[in-house]
């Protein structure tokens, strides 16, 4: 379900907290999110969406960073991400609405590839999650 720019700009005039959000790595259910940050910017060159997530696999953080533009949401568009402050390949990061943590949620997926591996990590946090 894709969200428009408007809703997306309220829902993010809330806040969710870092536990809320649930984490999918490949499609799997695991690891805890402890650092979420999903904001509005609005700049000279436009409405800008940075998105700053840290979660933690085996005592292990992995920090996820990128910017996102006005344009690409909630389809993607090939953004820079920043994993552990280092570039990787096939950058990609989708925003929208989906129930794959059991209730209605918004999520922001980071997609990309690393040392020639794809990965695909998902953060979704219920609406209700959001105040």
């Amino acid at each position: 379900m894709a969200l428009t720019l408007d809703a997306i700009i309220k829902l993010l005039s809330e806040h969710a907290e870092p536990k809320d959000h649930v984490v999918f790595i490949n499609g799997d259910k695991k690891g805890t999110c402890t650092h979420a940050s999903f904001r509005v910017v609005f700049s000279l060159t436009g409405v800008e969406f940075p998105v700053d997530y840290t979660y933690v696999v085996y005592e292990e953080p992995t920090n996820l960073r990128s910017l996102v533009r006005r344009e690409v949401l909630p389809a993607g568009g090939h953004e820079q991400i920043l994993v552990n402050r280092k570039d990787v390949d096939h950058d990609d990061v989708l925003v929208g609405l989906d129930d794959s943590a059991g209730t209605p949620g918004l999520f922001i997926e980071f997609k990309y590839a690393e040392a020639g591996v794809d990965k695909r990590v998902k953060f979704v946090a219920p609406l209700t999650a959001f105040h």
